[in-house]
């Protein structure tokens, strides 16, 4: 009787309130009407810092796609937001590479020259013809949506070489209160579409004879991967490597061109030594990602773990609703797991930072999957916090899953890739002067470079 009535007493006993320390809620500054930590709040003003409508390549982003992505509920927050006098108007909005307007445009063309579309199409889609050097009488349709979309294209070029990019969360603007998890990033996405158009007028620039013109487009590209690593979201750095892939590959296109001159090989060398390589992915997982899974604990004390996490419930109910939990100690666990996470993230040599990730995730899952041994059950009665420290586990696990080791494979390839598209500058520039390419890379130094890259993957020379 005495053991039954102990076991209920650890049962339903009350649960602590949440602790607002940085072992806890890693934040303690700004905090909600309840107490507690307000996330948004929080990256709201971090982002804020030092930005103006004057240096904010957001706002001719804007102009240049509004309302792309936007609801119209959030049409006056965002304006606002931005500083923005008045909702962009439609003269200068960007219609989309894909969009439907243009696909019709396309095949109404296609058509007319007596060729099925659904043939066309089948498999590569004819608006891709747009990604290489292409002429205006070999897509005419494509031609004519380009002379109409000068003006927004050329509100992207100009963006580019502003030195802030804050594009907040128009579901963070809302103050709904609800989970980082969930914000969305229209102006992010925007990035990407913006990429394409400007791919596209490069690629048209080249097959036309232009290539000074095109050269500024795909530098611009190269400026909205910086800026877009501005962010403090992991999903923003992969963006931003995504569109620097883009430019890395239409920047072969014009390098292997026949109408470089001297003067412009040396400017795209030039141009792509003052390059950042990307490297922030630690610090994002260290802070936005750490924040995202907090917030999930915290969310969880209050809905529950099923509902926050996806787990199964027990007998039709949620044990986390049920008996009491120390949350505090689900939050140091989470923290713990992303204290070592981020050490892993850092580690230099790549074949042992495998390693470290296989085992920490071999780890993370083992510690999730604890509730099932009965030892563990038994234990868990008498203790808060080991049910607390379970939580921690299994939202470390649902949160964590494998992305921040292929964030950090992508950052290497990104970085690679920009390694390698120098190189291919400096050779071409050789080339422009010499008329042909050189024997070995050596013959680059010092005359072009002034000293040669190491490949990461195996640190030596390329």
């Amino acid at each position: 009787m005495y053991l039954l009535l102990l076991i209920l007493s650890r049962i339903i006993s009350p649960q602590p309130p949440i602790v607002i320390a940085h072992d806890t809620t890693y934040i303690t500054q700004p905090l909600r009407p309840n107490g507690l930590p307000d996330y948004e709040e929080y990256l709201l003003d971090l982002d804020r810092q030092g930005v103006t409508p004057d240096n904010n390549a957001a706002v001719l982003l804007w102009r240049a796609l509004w309302p792309h992505y936007l609801d119209p509920p959030q049409y006056d927050a965002m304006r606002t937001e931005l500083g923005l006098n008045e909702i962009p108007a439609n003269h200068d909005r960007l219609e989309l590479l894909y969009s439907k307007e243009n696909e019709k445009r396309v095949n109404d063309w296609l058509r007319k020259q007596n060729l099925n579309p659904d043939v066309v199409n089948k498999d590569d889609a004819f608006i891709d013809r747009a990604q290489r050097p292409w002429m205006s009488q070999q897509l005419p349709p494509l031609a004519d949506w380009l002379r109409t979309s000068q003006r927004p294209i050329d509100l992207l070029v100009e963006g580019s070489r502003r030195p802030r990019f804050y594009s907040p969360s128009p579901t963070v603007l809302e103050h709904r209160g609800f989970l980082l998890l969930t914000d969305m990033l229209p102006g992010q996405a925007n990035v990407r579409q913006m990429s394409w158009a400007l791919e596209a007028r490069a690629m048209w620039n080249i097959g036309e004879g232009r290539p000074d013109d095109a050269w500024k487009d795909l530098l611009a590209i190269y400026r909205w991967a910086q800026l877009t690593t501005q962010g403090h979201t992991l999903i923003e750095q992969l963006i931003a490597m995504s569109v620097a892939a883009v430019a890395c590959e239409s920047t072969q296109a014009l390098l292997g061109s026949d109408q470089l001159t001297d003067k412009l090989a040396r400017q795209i060398e030039s141009d792509l030594a003052n390059q950042q390589f990307f490297s922030k992915v630690a610090d994002r997982i260290d802070h936005y990602e750490r924040l995202e899974a907090l917030d999930v604990v915290i969310y969880a004390k209050r809905a529950g773990l099923a509902e926050a996490a996806g787990t199964p419930r027990l007998l039709g109910f949620d044990w986390s609703k049920i008996v009491p939990i120390d949350w505090n100690a689900a939050l140091r666990k989470v923290n713990q797991h992303y204290d070592r996470l981020v050490d892993v993230t850092k580690m230099s040599n790549r074949q042992a930072q495998k390693k470290a990730f296989r085992r920490f995730e071999a780890e993370l899952t083992a510690e999730a999957n604890r509730a099932r041994a009965p030892s563990y059950i038994c234990a868990a009665l008498f203790s808060r916090k080991l049910r607390g420290e379970l939580v921690g586990s299994i939202i470390a696990r649902f949160m964590i899953q494998d992305e921040a080791e292929k964030a950090v494979e992508m950052q290497d390839r990104a970085n690679t890739d920009i390694e390698l598209i120098r190189l291919a500058a400096a050779i071409t520039v050789i080339r422009a002067e010499h008329g042909n390419y050189p024997a070995t890379f050596n013959e680059l130094v010092p005359g072009v470079v002034r000293q040669l890259p190491v490949d990461q993957y195996n640190a030596k020379p390329f």
